[in-house]
């Protein structure tokens, strides 16, 4: 079986175009201190904070769309993970 793809070279030679550092010591910090947190891990509260997520902070936005404001972070990290996942979100 021969492969069209071209393959993936070592990491050194990656050149991106934007400076990743800060966004992700931001994103370990959210990481963090959504740990700190271990009653946001109950199902209560994840359910609580995906029915805020979806009833309040989402209109919410798309009334206030030149807004620079953060939710609380319990909806915050329902955000982050339909970020990374929006199809298994919906």
């Amino acid at each position: 079986m021969t492969s069209t793809s071209t393959p993936i070279g070592h990491p050194s030679q990656f050149q991106l175009s934007i400076d990743l550092k800060q966004p992700a010591l931001d994103h370990l910090a959210l990481l963090r201190e959504h740990n700190e947190h271990p009653e946001y891990l109950q199902k209560q509260a994840r359910e609580y904070a995906v029915y805020r997520y979806e009833t309040f902070w989402l209109p919410f936005l798309a009334e206030n769309v030149d807004l620079d404001v953060l939710p609380p972070l319990d909806i915050l990290f329902v955000w982050h993970s339909h970020m990374l996942a929006p199809i298994a979100y919906a």
